[in-house]
């Protein structure tokens, strides 16, 4: 369970900084509407904010509070997959069109 975390906390890293690349770049949008209305406010607090719920994660890793319950692995799981095809699409976006 904690390399599923580890592994979220991750891609929410990566995600943050291709977004906010690709954002400057004007090559792509921000989906998530909550993210959106962050970036809107201010971009400085768009990376804080990812940053900061990447900590999280590890933190609870490194203070072994990962939850044990079935269904939040579970939804670990799920999120990942497509995390990491959004993950792959900024990546191939940002290189592309650079």
């Amino acid at each position: 369970m904690k390399h599923i975390f580890y592994y979220l906390a991750t891609l929410n890293f990566v995600d943050a900084v291709c977004t906010y690349i690709g954002i400057e770049l004007q090559i792509i949008s921000e989906k998530n509407p909550i993210m959106n209305q962050i970036l809107l406010v201010d971009s400085l607090l768009f990376i804080s904010v990812k940053f900061l719920l990447s900590l999280l994660l590890y933190g609870f890793v490194l203070f072994n509070k990962v939850p044990a319950a079935k269904w939040i692995r579970n939804l670990a799981l799920f999120a990942s997959i497509p995390y990491t095809f959004i993950c792959m699409l900024h990546v191939y976006w940002i290189v592309t069109f650079v």
